[in-house]
């Protein structure tokens, strides 16, 4: 569906469509938020409380290009995550296009996208090889709701890795904490030969490359003492908590990433991650919902 097509049947009040290097794009502005969502990945690239400051971290040097992830926001990893063999690293859900099917203003001032992307939607055909139905709602409000909803459509059963891949804005990396998975085992994906599973001990705190992925299905919260908040995040359907930064070197190596971005945020991701992979029968559905809210200090 083209802009034009997609401006008359979807903008209203509050909600417009623009056009980015060929991509449509839904802005959203209601009484609680606002925010940016692109068709590309149904990736949301920004949430913003009315009255307060972004909390999704987008870098400056993304590529914004069909075909090609966006860095920063919330990717979809889907239907694998990381690393599958000469395949692109977190599927192909993230850089397919995927149709818009609604948009909702409910009375309490939330406002609902709904996208969706089946096997027939999938620009790289050699990648698919089941039928599926993915949906994903974004309740945007004072609170921020994402939840990815996976049908396995063909007769055959099929096992998914997942993950809502949430990039969050910190004032600086070096001085935020994360809490809530004390005691948790992990693997850690820098050290290589021997990845744990490890024990965390207290808060986590960053200064270098930080990629473990945590058995852990509670909640987490950032407290950013420069940015003055705390970052909620809560989910469900998830039983693996991923949490990264590329640090220096990565960062350099990256091409859509600046070289010192790496200081302004941190990844927190709901996830279905290794261990944590989910195996559908034809035709059983998996939710998974990423919850996400501020608290001041």
């Amino acid at each position: 569906m083209n802009i034009e097509a997609l401006r008359k049947e979807f903008e209203a009040p509050g909600v417009k469509l623009v056009e980015e290097n060929g991509i449509a794009v839904i802005e959203i502005n209601n009484p609680l938020a606002s925010a940016r969502i692109s068709t590309l990945g149904a990736h949301i690239m920004s949430w913003t409380p009315s009255g307060g400051r972004d909390v999704i971290w987008m870098s400056r040097r993304s590529l914004f290009a069909a075909g090609k992830a966006i860095r920063g926001g919330s990717p979809l990893c889907w239907p694998w995550f990381g690393s599958n063999g000469d395949k692109p690293k977190h599927g192909f859900a993230r850089t397919s296009i995927w149709s818009l099917d609604k948009i909702k203003q409910q009375e309490s001032g939330e406002t609902i996208v709904s996208l969706s992307l089946s096997d027939k939607e999938v620009f790289d055909r050699q990648l698919v090889d089941f039928e599926f139905r993915l949906a994903v709602d974004f309740v945007i409000g004072s609170e921020l709701e994402i939840e990815l909803t996976a049908t396995n459509l063909s007769t055959a059963p099929h096992s998914i890795s997942s993950a809502i891949h949430t990039y969050f804005s910190v004032g600086d990396v070096e001085k935020i904490a994360l809490s809530g998975l004390d005691g948790a085992k992990y693997l850690d994906c820098v050290v290589g030969a021997d990845p744990g599973p490890f024990r965390q001990q207290g808060d986590i705190t960053v200064s270098a490359e930080v990629d473990r992925i945590y058995d852990a299905s509670g909640k987490t919260v950032i407290t950013d003492p420069l940015l003055k908040r705390r970052i909620v995040i809560e989910k469900s359907g998830s039983g693996t908590t991923v949490v990264w930064n590329p640090w220096i070197n990565k960062s350099i190596a990256m091409p859509d990433f600046g070289d010192d971005e790496y200081h302004t945020m941190i990844c927190v991701e709901c996830a279905n991650a290794r261990h944590d992979a989910r195996t559908l029968a034809p035709g059983e559905t998996h939710s998974m919902t990423q919850k996400i809210s501020l608290e001041r200090l």
